[in-house]
């Protein structure tokens, strides 16, 4: 993610959420400290958004694993996932919408 080119970020924020989508990596990625590179891309407003849309398709399949949430809590992902929704980017918050993670189920979701 320490590219300048915004479509080498693009496609290496994509990989990851593809990568993560596997239940067998979510774990091991978290404890590689992953985490430490997608929340700070999400954040910062600054970087293209839909590397910043993919980065949240990411920590979302992460967030599918429940040994992850008290990481993801930690290290502020819950509030870097609002960030994306209150952003003045059209772009951004509609890309949050229409991406919903179907790796999350009901019961994941309110364990948060």
């Amino acid at each position: 993610m320490k590219s300048s080119d915004n479509e080498a970020q693009r496609f290496a924020a994509l990989a990851i959420a593809n990568i993560a989508s596997a239940v067998f990596n979510r774990i091991t990625m978290v404890q590689d400290d992953i985490l430490q590179h997608l929340i700070p891309y999400i954040t910062n407003e600054d970087s293209d958004f839909m590397g910043r849309q993919y980065c949240a398709m990411a920590l979302g399949n992460l967030a599918a694993e429940p040994e992850n949430h008290e990481d993801i809590v930690k290290l502020e992902g819950i509030a870097a996932l609002i960030s994306l929704l209150k952003s003045e980017e059209v772009e951004v918050r509609d890309g949050c919408m229409d991406s919903p993670n179907p790796n999350i189920s009901p019961k994941c979701i309110t364990t948060f």
